[in-house]
């Protein structure tokens, strides 16, 4: 099989006197280069990262913050709702269709039931908004600054790696005199 050349343009020219002791810049004895083994290595070092594991642990941590405010607002408009019906029933303000299963209800029964269901409304409103609460300081005091400190470390390690690589990137183009 004929070498094939990368490059456009005459053929490099025969080394100089100086370099005929010094092997080839960038080629192992076979005559290889080094680069796509040094780069090869260094991908096999960033592939082990778990980047992306962080990345998706932080985002269902946010993503559970934002559905436990979600449902702490949904809870805030049905105890709202729940509060005007009542205040309307309370003041004497008629609504029409109100009918229960046994037949019409009185408007003591009525506005009892309301007030019941306004109470309720008013705890499960109160319960999201102490569990939406919660899950944002856990967020905000364990989940953030875990996540922060794990990625610096994964840069930390990344780093390390490519400055090996350089490294021994610089060995191998380094002449050797003797």
């Amino acid at each position: 099989m004929a070498d094939v050349s990368l490059h456009d343009g005459p053929a490099p020219s025969a080394p100089s006197p100086r370099d005929a002791d010094a092997p080839p810049a960038s080629a192992d004895s076979a005559g290889h280069s080094a680069t796509p083994a040094i780069s090869d290595e260094l991908k096999a070092r960033m592939d082990k990262v778990v980047y992306s594991d962080w990345k998706q642990t932080g985002l269902s941590a946010e993503k559970r913050v934002m559905e436990a405010e979600a449902a702490a607002e949904k809870a805030k408009a049905k105890y709202e709702s729940l509060a005007e019906q009542y205040d309307r029933v309370k003041t004497g303000d008629k609504q029409s269709g109100k009918f229960g299963l046994k037949g019409p209800k009185s408007a003591a029964q009525h506005e009892e039931e309301l007030l019941r269901k306004v109470q309720n409304a008013d705890s499960d409103y109160a319960s999201k908004v102490q569990a939406a609460q919660a899950a944002r300081q856990e967020l905000v005091s364990t989940h953030r600054p875990q996540a922060v400190h794990n990625i610096q470390q994964l840069i930390s390690e990344c780093d390390s790696g490519l400055t090996l690589q350089m490294q021994k990137f610089g060995t191998l183009i380094t002449p050797r005199y003797p």
